[in-house]
This record gives C-alpha cells, sequence and structure tokens, in this order.
C-alpha cells in the first residue's frame, strides 16, 4: 500500500505509520482543529 504520511484525510493530518496488514494499514493521525490524535485505519 502507499504510504500516506503527511497527507490530510478530511481534518487529520497523517503523521506517522503504525503499522500494516493484508488489507490495511493504520496511521497516528491528527485533528488539524482539536489537535486530537486517533488512530485512522485505510
Amino acid at each position: 500500500m502507499a504510504d500516506r504520511v503527511g497527507q490530510q484525510l478530511g481534518n487529520y493530518r497523517l503523521d506517522q505509520l503504525l503499522g500494516q496488514g493484508n488489507f490495511a494499514d493504520v496511521y497516528l493521525g491528527t485533528h488539524i482543529h482539536l489537535n486530537t490524535q486517533a488512530a485512522i485505519k485505510l
């Protein structure tokens, strides 16, 4: 899968790749307005 670090997805900026699986990648994302973090599975 493509590395998407640095891209913006909705209100989240993808900061770091946390893990990769057969069907999805998991990124650490930061909400650009609230400055909260979440794991985002793509």
